[in-house]
């Protein structure tokens, strides 16, 4: 998106962090679909039994939040492209009320 006088973002960019994020929660919603065998750790069985069911917890908490953080990425691109609508849309009426081929930035209009 060009210079917006401080204003801009990278459509592209956007959506390649939500998609880099969604592949992340699917492998890890994968491996955590993946069995694996109870760990024989003699007298430690347990602990290091519970200490790898809140891995895998951790591990899926981690996927769903992956996710959602995704999507808000893509509801934040949808945002800015209102905003960036929105902006224009009221430059261009408040040209046409103003009249002249100047463009807006060359003149000294309240734009409310």
């Amino acid at each position: 998106m060009a210079d917006g006088g401080g204003y801009s973002f990278d459509e592209e960019a956007l959506g390649d962090i939500a998609n880099k994020l969604r592949a992340g929660a699917d492998q890890l919603s994968e491996a955590n679909q993946s069995m694996v065998d109870l760990v024989d750790a003699g007298a430690s069985s347990d602990i290091v039994g519970a200490a790898m069911a809140d891995l895998l917890m951790a591990s899926m908490r981690q996927a769903d939040s992956m996710d959602l953080h995704a999507g808000r990425v893509n509801s934040a691109e949808g945002s800015y492209w209102d905003v960036e609508n929105n902006a224009e849309g009221e430059i261009k009426k408040q040209e046409k009320l103003a009249g002249g081929d100047e463009p807006m930035g060359h003149r000294n209009i309240p734009l409310n």
